[in-house]
């Protein structure tokens, strides 16, 4: 995914298409798809901005509330997040 090989308009049309992606692979059962999906919502975000945040942190937090594997799951893709985020 890159700003320069995709026109803004192409992208802008797919974007909640892509965030729903991310989202959804952060709070997979396996550790190397969350890893992978925390760097996709790294370059989200340099990339959307704050649309990136808005549509998956919330998510995730709300998911930290449930009780259940859910919560287990949302507190790990929240770790890699951060850990992705400090380490870029």
């Amino acid at each position: 995914y890159s700003r320069e090989s995709t026109p803004d308009t192409q992208r802008e049309g797919h974007e909640d298409e892509i965030i729903s992606m991310v989202r959804v692979a952060l709070v997979d059962d396996e550790t190397n798809v969350r890893a992978a999906a925390a760097k996709a919502f790294d370059v989200l975000q340099e990339h959307i901005g704050a649309k990136a945040i808005d549509q998956t942190i919330p998510t995730l937090l709300e998911a930290l509330r449930q009780p259940g594997q859910g919560s287990g799951t949302a507190l790990q893709a929240l770790r890699e997040v951060m850990a992705v985020s400090c380490v870029l």
